[in-house]
């Protein structure tokens, strides 16, 4: 409002941006800066108002059926004169409602004419999206064909886009029926390829069609036996769509009238086979005026071959040419057969903040990580592609840390930001020398204009590295950025040049295709192009725009004067001109569909636009000015601006608050079309209500992407969308129930923990905790406590297991006092683990058994999996195998059915610990391959250290120790890599074992006293008093091949103290077993057949087949010692039976003969063979 509504009086202006007043003769805002004047014209323009919501459709039902779109119809009616009497290779289609029958008899005929009225619509428009046709309706179906009268060399692609289209349009329709009728509606389709004879097109659009074979036989038949809500296809379409969709094989099916076919199944679509951007680059016109700067970027890149390690800086204005002169080059080197590893990372204009952001591509494209994905995969790809280039271990979980996903070791979290970049730096760079030693190596960062800070530093840490080494770094940026990198001997400096006059020519005459130009154009390029190679693309495609150039006799000739036309100073100008002479319609598609994105849906845009009828053709205008492109076959026709900077020009354009409008609505369209499939659409419209400024909405669709990205493991992708969920929801403020911002801080948390970062983890559970105090919410409180306590015991430090009990009891304390279940059984689970770490055990079973019984009681799955896992591992520990086995089957299997990759795996590993002790070997070796494929899989480096470990064990077990300690060194190497003590330490205890029985037993003591420190000093928990058991005993037996059977013994009643305590029975029994073997060696027969005879029974009494029969083996020489020769025949042949058990079930043969050539099993067959001969045993 300008003048007073009561007096007619000139009100003060005010600034549109802040609203400060703004006193007359001020051309920018006082208050904020803003421009006046642009506030003027907009007061004086204003905004258009904002898209209608598209009406209902008000066709005659009668007439939809025939319909078909304007463009359809001219490009039929184009084709008919090709198409009297020729024989075509067409696609048919043919779809039936299913049931529809017995439907029509239970419902009034209105009521069924209205339903397959609409049933037709929705089909015939799938069919038309992807240019079929129809041919003819069967009262309940359609039959449709693609290829004719419309020649496509993809039909037999397009009419399977259009078949899953229908079903997915069907299905929706389907729902909304049984929603409000009560019906059930579902479509079968079969597709065939083969030959048809065309008949005359009409001016009616009516056509006939004569099959020859039976192409459309085939068909129709493959429709009778699909499967309702089914597309069938043959054989043959089969062969031409194979790759681009997924199929399920249904063999050689019985067909009515027909001999068996072989018929499949199509699934869903599996994307484009190609990248966009490589299709548009093929639109490029040839590069002019760059030949100079081409030869030196060359000979540099020469230089560099030899050892001598170059710096290109290339400047330039927008749109000069900088990255089409790379990209030349790049071919160049290409089509010569150089060999070069060339990478590019890009600055752009919003990514200041973000750090490292050009290298952060460069590493992505070196290791071949996809957009989407997940943490696994990008630490696989990173360890793999690392440890391949050699020398670079140390530095791979800093280049992991930069790539943002978990380092491998805490330390790195826990470092000084300072000293953790300054390895990130030196990690980067081993990297890019190392690359550079195998194969000459361009490293290309585009726009420094734009760079961040930690990356220009990385820069300038670089240089000094780079004159030796077969490195080319090539830094490009726009005029008015100084490179602070100072200057050097191996430094080139170039800044890109206008093109010249003939140059501007010769590639508007590449992009005209033709070599005559009027004198009027050639001005034109020069005044207005100003020699900047993409404002002479654009100048000369706005003057073909405008109508001045026709073309005639292979030239152009002007028919309008330059001098009538406005033609823009800037790009941004060309573009917005360009934009406007599209009319109001075309203009406003463009803004429209800008809103949406770079890329966009005719669908989408549809809804948003009120063009009824319309749009398409809208859309194929632009498609021929080249505003946008066509992005291929999807499963919905789509689109793309050919240029970012048009998307960005357009959006522009609009005022903020028509942007606010339209984002609304496009996150409203999207929630209308898409509403049974809005889980795959959260983030985008999170992205459009957060900028439409709805904020309610938002705040929703950011928590479900946090959710959607962190069951996806896109960790990064979900603190960022939790983040943001945080902004908003304080953003909102007190509508935002305190129970929904727990909700995120707990999940936030959990991402945190999954990261292995946690103290951010335990920090937002704190945030948790004080959220749900200030509230009063005692429940919120439980289950904030519990959060904690398990933040604080994965940390696996000693110091937080007090922080773990104090919250676990705080939990326990809550949840008797508000009865809440789920509180109860993980604060009794979290207690129960800090038993574990005491070692005591079952004081431990009995709070994980009752956690498990309520979390049974009340289906907490997630919990379920966890106790079983955990009770699991202590009767493994105690020598249940069996009982074990109970325990980590029934957890795999719920942590499958909750898709919990990492508990499934875990119950796993102790599923094979368990089935190795029992012997069962064969299931064994199956468990762990399945595990370890699986592990691989999902990237758990953890999961395949831990079996890696297990599978050396196994092979001990059998005597394999050759093979055994090969696992075994590379499960340390696993360990050592992704920093897990748990993993390294293990494996190096049995590292110790391999040694022993590989006969060096010297090594096998240094070795594992050196662990012994290890585990003293840095230990956490149950790994101490496990370790400790472990290694006292296997350290015994190498002090005893060492000749120090004191020392043994010494180190046997200390592992004996611990097992007992801890009823660890399989190491009681090996402990006893190996006392008596020092006695029995000492000459002392009758206490080592006590503690042999002990150690059988304890063995057997756990079914423990390994050290039954090297326990039965030693008793025997003990009471052959002592004269009881009966007895010591008697338990020879219980070592040699069960030796002969443990051999029958080794699954390989291999295997089975390098146990039986084992020398202790050798020398256990040996004494009962000369026992049972009375000849005595050897010494």
């Amino acid at each position: 409002m300008r003048f007073c509504g009561q007096c007619g009086t000139a009100l003060a202006p005010r600034c549109p941006q802040c609203g400060a007043e703004a006193p007359t003769g001020f051309r920018f805002c006082g208050q904020c800066g803003a421009s006046l004047e642009r506030g003027a014209a907009a007061t004086e323009d204003p905004a258009p108002a904002a898209a209608a919501k598209p009406a209902a459709s008000t066709r005659d039902q009668s007439r939809l059926a025939s319909y078909t779109p304007k463009h359809l119809a001219e490009k039929i009616l184009k084709a008919r004169s090709a198409l009297e009497g020729e024989r075509r290779q067409v696609t048919v289609l043919f779809a039936d409602l299913a049931g529809f029958t017995t439907i029509a008899e239970q419902r009034d005929p209105e009521e069924v004419h209205g339903i397959i009225d609409r049933c037709f619509e929705l089909i015939t428009a799938e069919v038309h999206r992807f240019e079929g046709t129809i041919n003819q309706y069967t009262g309940d179906g359609v039959m449709a064909l693609f290829g004719a009268p419309i020649a496509h060399e993809d039909g037999p692609r397009r009419a399977v886009h259009a078949a899953l289209g229908i079903q997915q349009a069907l299905r929706e329709y389907g729902r909304e029926l049984q929603a409000e009728r009560g019906l059930a509606l579902k479509l079968r389709i079969g597709i065939n390829t083969g030959p048809v004879v065309v008949g005359r097109i009409g001016d009616d659009l009516r056509m006939d069609y004569t099959a020859v074979g039976d192409t459309t036989n085939l068909a129709a038949r493959l429709q009778q036996i699909a499967r309702p809500g089914s597309v069938l296809v043959s054989g043959a379409t089969h062969k031409l769509i194979a790759g681009f969709f997924e199929t399920l094989d249904l063999g050689e099916t019985p067909v009515k009238g027909h001999a068996p076919v072989r018929v499949f199944e199509v699934l869903r679509h599996r994307g484009r086979r190609a990248r966009l951007d490589v299709a548009v680059e093929r639109g490029l016109t040839p590069l002019v005026g760059r030949d100079r700067e081409l030869g030196v970027l060359r000979e540099l890149f020469h230089e560099v071959k030899a050892g001598r390690g170059q710096v290109a800086f290339v400047a330039g204005e927008a749109g000069i040419g900088k990255s089409r002169l790379l990209l030349e080059v790049r071919r160049a080197l290409a089509d010569a057969g150089e060999p070069v590893t060339w990478l590019e990372g890009g600055c752009i204009s919003f990514g200041q903040s973000i750090p490292f952001l050009p290298l952060i591509d460069q590493l992505r494209a070196s290791f071949g990580i996809e957009e989407f994905d997940g943490e696994p995969e990008i630490i696989a790809k990173i360890e793999h592609g690392m440890r391949r280039m050699g020398e670079l271990e140390a530095h791979i979980p800093y280049i992991r840390y930069m790539l943002s996903v978990d380092p491998g070791d805490p330390a790195i979290l826990a470092m000084d930001a300072s000293a953790r970049r300054r390895k990130i730096f030196d990690a980067a760079s081993a990297l890019s020398l190392r690359g550079a030693a195998l194969q000459p190596l361009v490293l290309v960062f585009e726009d420094l204009h734009w760079v961040d800070t930690s990356s220009e530093e990385y820069l300038a840490s670089l240089m000094d590295s780079v004159a030796g080494v077969r490195l080319m770094l090539v830094l490009t940026y726009r005029i008015g950025y100084t490179p602070p990198f100072g200057a050097r001997s191996f430094h080139t400096a170039m800044t890109l040049r206008s093109l010249s006059a003939a140059e501007a020519l010769a590639m508007a005459r590449q992009v005209l295709g033709a070599e005559q130009f009027p004198e009027e154009l050639r001005a034109a390029l020069m005044e207005k192009a100003e020699g900047v190679p993409l404002f002479v693309e654009e100048v000369t495609k706005t003057l073909l725009d405008l109508g001045v150039l026709r073309r005639e006799d292979g030239g152009y000739r002007m028919v309008k004067g330059i001098s009538e036309v406005s033609v823009p100073d800037t790009i941004q100008g060309i573009i917005m001109a360009r934009l406007d002479r599209l009319g109001e319609d075309g203009k406003r598609t463009v803004q429209l569909a800008s809103v949406i994105g770079r890329r966009f849906l005719q669908r989408l845009l549809e809804r948003i636009a009120g063009f009824a009828g319309r749009l398409e053709g809208l859309l194929q205008e632009l498609k021929a000015l080249e505003i946008i492109y066509e992005q291929g076959l999807l499963p919905e026709p789509a689109y793309i601006f050919k240029h970012a900077v048009i998307q960005d020009v357009a959006y522009q354009s609009l005022l903020v608050q028509r942007r606010k409008e339209l984002h609304r609505a496009v996150g409203h369209a999207i929630e209308e079309l898409y509403a049974d499939r809005l889980a795959d659409h959260c983030e985008e419209l999170a992205h459009h209500f957060v900028n439409g400024e709805e904020w309610d909405e938002a705040f929703a669709y950011l928590i479900r992407s946090g959710d959607k990205a962190k069951d996806a493991y896109a960790n990064q992708a979900a603190l960022d969308f939790y983040g943001k969920a945080l902004e908003v929801g304080q953003r909102i403020g007190a509508k935002v129930p305190p129970r929904r911002m727990m909700a995120i801080y707990q999940q936030r948390a959990q991402v945190w923990r999954l990261s292995s970062r946690y103290a951010e983890a335990i920090a937002d559970s704190e945030q948790m905790l004080a959220l749900a105090r200030s509230v009063a919410d005692r429940r919120g409180e439980g289950e904030a406590l519990v959060e904690l306590a398990l933040a604080h015991w994965l940390t696996f430090a000693s110091e937080h297991v007090p922080d773990t009990k104090r919250c676990a009891e705080q939990a326990l304390a809550i949840a008797g006092e508000t009865g809440d279940r789920l509180v109860l059984a993980k604060s009794l689970t979290y207690l129960g683990l800090v038993d574990q770490v005491d070692g005591n055990l079952l004081e431990a079973d009995r709070k994980l058994e009752k956690a498990l019984r309520i979390s049974e009681e009340e289906n907490f799955r997630d919990s379920i999996s966890q106790c079983q896992n955990w009770l699991a591992a202590h009767a493994n520990w105690r020598g249940e195998f069996e009982k074990a086995l109970v325990f980590c089957r029934a957890g795999e299997r719920t942590a499958a059915e909750i898709h919990d990759g990492l508990q499934e795996l875990i119950g796993l590993s102790f599923r094979c610990l368990a089935l190795t002790s029992l012997g069962e070997y064969a299931e064994a070796f199956a468990a762990i391959n399945d595990g370890m494929a699986k592990a691989k899989d999902r990237n758990s480096a953890f999961i395949i250290g831990r079996l890696t470990n297990s599978l050396g064990w196994l092979h001990q077990e059998l005597g394999d120790f050759a093979r055994a300690v090969e696992y075994n060194r590379e499960s340390v190497d696993i360990g050592r890599r992704v920093k897990n003590p748990n993993v390294e330490i293990s494996a190096a205890i049995n590292l110790g074992l391999d040694h022993l029985n590989l006969g060096a037993p010297g090594q096998a003591v240094s070795l594992l006293e050196e662990t012994l420190v290890r585990v003293e000093k840095f230990a956490f928990g149950a790994h101490r008093w496990r370790w400790m058991i472990h290694l006292h005993v296997y350290l015994g037996e190498a002090l005893l091949a060492s000749g120090e059977p004191e020392q043994a013994l010494i180190q046997v009643e200390k592992a004996l103290v611990q097992a007992r305590a801890t009823g660890s029975m399989k190491y009681v029994a090996r402990c006893h077993a190996l006392r008596g073997d020092i006695a029995l060696r000492a000459g002392h027969a009758s206490p080592a057949e006590a503690d042999l005879a002990e150690a059988l029974r304890i063995a057997r009494a756990i079914r423990y087949p390994t050290l039954t029969w090297q326990a039965a083996h030693l008793l025997a020489r003990a009471r052959a010692a002592t004269a009881d020769m009966e007895a010591a025949v008697e338990v020879a042949r219980l070592a040699a039976e069960t030796i002969d058990g443990v051999a029958a079930r080794i699954p390989d043969p291999a295997l089975k003969r390098t146990f039986l050539a084992w020398p202790r099993v050798q020398a256990a067959l040996d004494d009962r063979s000369r026992l049972e001969r009375g000849t005595g045993l050897l010494p």
